[in-house]
């Protein structure tokens, strides 16, 4: 589901698809509005750069390389007040010959519902950007089952200025 406050969202969405590799990414970008939505194209330019060099990387890994090139582009050298820029993300790295999937995620858990039960992967609890105790994100390797359901998702929907009045 992706309806967005405005024209623009800080909110983003991304699938990415080789041979035998699909990648999903949800993502919610600091910032509302143009800010938020500037966030967002870089986000998804980075991504296609990142994914489209290299079909064998890790799930972390592309959150590791994501975290670097954004600090770099925002000129983030290590200032406090550099902390507000950057992302929370889920990225799911499903390999379909193999039926394994990788999870890597700042701030933003993978939910699965097997056999009725809901588990929840958890995410590296530091974002995309500068943070301040930074440390590799963590690679979740999670066989997949018949029937088994996903779900990534931003805290768009409820983090909307105004959302308790939405209904």
């Amino acid at each position: 589901v992706f309806k967005p406050k405005d024209i623009v969202s800080g909110d983003l969405y991304s699938i990415h698809q080789s041979e035998n590799d699909i990648k999903i990414v949800a993502a919610d970008c600091t910032g509302h509005g143009v800010s938020g939505a500037l966030m967002s194209m870089l986000g998804v330019a980075l991504l296609n750069e990142i994914v489209g060099g290299d079909h064998n990387l890790h799930a972390n890994q592309i959150l590791d390389s994501l975290r670097e090139q954004i600090k770099k582009i925002l000129n983030q050298p290590g200032r406090v007040m550099d902390l507000r820029y950057g992302m929370d993300i889920s990225l799911c790295s499903l390999n379909i010959k193999d039926r394994i999937m990788q999870f890597a995620g700042a701030y933003n858990s993978l939910y699965m519902i097997r056999d009725n039960e809901l588990l929840e992967y958890k995410a590296d609890r530091m974002p995309i950007g500068l943070y301040p105790k930074e440390k590799p994100f963590t690679n979740h390797h999670i066989n997949i089952e018949s029937n088994d359901v996903f779900y990534i998702c931003s805290d768009g929907f409820e983090d909307q200025q105004g959302a308790e009045n939405n209904g």
